[in-house]
């Protein structure tokens, strides 16, 4: 399997360009880019953790 084709990678990338784009014009300041991008992060490692515990066939015992 591609490990580039993961729809939450390609949308954490596109948000970080946003982030990167609102702070070049200013619309963000550096405490909140550095923010956002945290809370991104830890969305993205949360949401892979998570999807390691549910099977595919939408069984949702952690095995």
């Amino acid at each position: 399997m591609n490990k580039l084709s993961s729809r939450k990678l390609w949308l954490a990338l596109a948000l970080i360009l946003v982030f990167t784009v609102l702070l070049w014009f200013g619309k963000l300041d550096t405490d909140n880019y550095t923010q956002s991008v945290l809370t991104l992060f830890g969305i993205y490692s949360s949401a892979n953790v998570l999807t390691k515990f549910v099977n595919k066939s939408g069984d949702n015992n952690g095995n």
